[in-house]
């Protein structure tokens, strides 16, 4: 599986992390990207923005924590 492209895209109160290549790591796990974005989503406890964006300030480790269960 690739390594997970994450960029901060705003700080303090109105923080995002956005996954660039949600893709390709969708088509390595062999399910629809929707699903992993949503799966995340709610194991973070955070909403939904868009096709690739979460909102909230995550680690990568936590993220590729929640990836791999």
């Amino acid at each position: 599986m690739r390594k997970m492209n994450l960029k901060q895209e705003s700080r303090l109160n109105g923080a995002k992390i956005n996954i660039f290549n949600i893709d390709d790591i969708a088509y390595d796990l062999r399910v629809p990207p929707l699903s992993i974005m949503k799966w995340m989503s709610t194991e973070l406890g955070a909403n939904l923005e868009g096709h690739s964006i979460i909102k909230g300030n995550h680690t990568y480790e936590s993220m590729l924590k929640q990836l791999d269960k």
